[in-house]
């Protein structure tokens, strides 16, 4: 385990390829620079902080750890896109809030495993179908708050445990508001 919350660390990640068997790497808060590409060493791994750094590039050297657990990699200035989450099977939580990433999140749908998903402030919906329909029935939190969700765009349906939040405000939807599969605790819309 390596835990060292804002201490003003520099440099990149390049040390943490040396020590295979970490479970746990939280490094938030500092001024790391440079790729994700060392965490594909790190075969172990189960916990990855890395929230408010200046990490760049795609998430796809994350493809070669399947056994992470809990990723959280907010406020850094990541891109591409999320398709590499699909190979991560064992996910509880995902954070990935201000970030520049694209694509949907519909390649983590149906997992009942996933209980926090955040990932506000991206560019993930910029080009989203007309309709959509999310379905999470595992998650007690989804945040998909400033995302571009295009204006017109109708949500359908959408799937969560009970209870649940939902954020998806900052949006240009268009009504109906979308019918919702439980009893909403909070449901944040436009």
């Amino acid at each position: 385990v390596i835990e060292l919350w804002d201490n003003g660390l520099t440099g990149t990640l390049a040390a943490l390829a040396l020590n295979t068997g970490l479970l746990q790497v939280s490094l938030g808060g500092n001024q790391l620079s440079g790729t994700l590409a060392p965490i594909s060493a790190l075969s172990s791994l189960k916990y990855l902080m890395l929230d408010r750094n200046h990490l760049s590039g795609p998430l796809d050297s994350l493809a070669l750890n399947p056994h992470i657990v809990s990723l959280s990699l907010a406020s850094n200035l990541l891109s591409g896109s999320l398709s590499v989450l699909a190979d991560m099977p064992n996910l509880t939580t995902v954070v990935l809030t201000n970030n520049s990433l694209t694509g949907s999140v519909t390649v983590m749908e149906n997992r009942l495993t996933l209980e926090h998903l955040a990932v506000s402030s991206n560019r993930l919906f910029v080009t989203s179908p007309k309709t959509m329909t999310l379905n999470f029935p595992g998650a007690a939190f989804l945040a998909l708050s400033q995302n571009g969700i295009a204006p017109g765009t109708v949500i359908e349906a959408i799937q969560l445990r009970e209870p649940a939040i939902l954020d998806l405000s900052g949006q240009e939807f268009s009504c109906p508001y979308p019918e919702v599969y439980f009893d909403i605790l909070r449901l944040f819309v436009c």
